[in-house]
């Protein structure tokens, strides 16, 4: 199985669940899941927590320094996370959609930021900041809502 539209191979996630059974998540598939990505500083790999890295995603979300791709980023490159949001219905209007994208983006980080904190997940460090994929620059077009 690949990502849609390309011939990557469906990667496992960016976030390890910890416990009995440890292992990655896996992206979720399908033509109806857009992703929210954040880039994130090479310096956060020395400077900040797996806690801090999801607060600062929040607060680029927030602040509306995100974009929305068809692909997860993370499978093609690194010094970002890329948060998965099924599709919205036509009906929205661009700017709907975008704030609502968003706000699903926003609370899905919080979620893992819980996990994070309890002890039940953590960031795969390693592959967010040293394992790019493909050129670091590249990136499959924004999509404009």
């Amino acid at each position: 199985m690949s990502f849609p539209g390309t011939n990557i191979p469906n990667r496992q996630s960016i976030f390890w669940m910890r416990g009995a059974g440890s292992n990655f998540e896996q992206d979720p598939t399908g033509d109806n899941i857009s992703w929210v990505t954040v880039e994130l500083p090479s310096s956060l790999y020395h400077t900040h927590t797996d806690e801090l890295i999801l607060e600062y995603v929040i607060l680029e979300i927030q602040s509306g320094r995100a974009a929305i791709h068809r692909v997860a980023q993370h499978a093609f490159r690194y010094e970002c996370i890329s948060l998965p949001i099924d599709d919205l219905p036509a009906s929205y209007s661009p700017a709907e959609a975008r704030h609502e994208i968003m706000a699903q983006a926003e609370m899905l980080a919080e979620y893992w930021l819980i996990q994070v904190r309890a002890g039940k997940a953590s960031l795969d460090r390693e592959r967010i900041f040293s394992i790019g994929f493909m050129d670091p620059h590249h990136g499959e077009e924004e999509i404009e809502y």
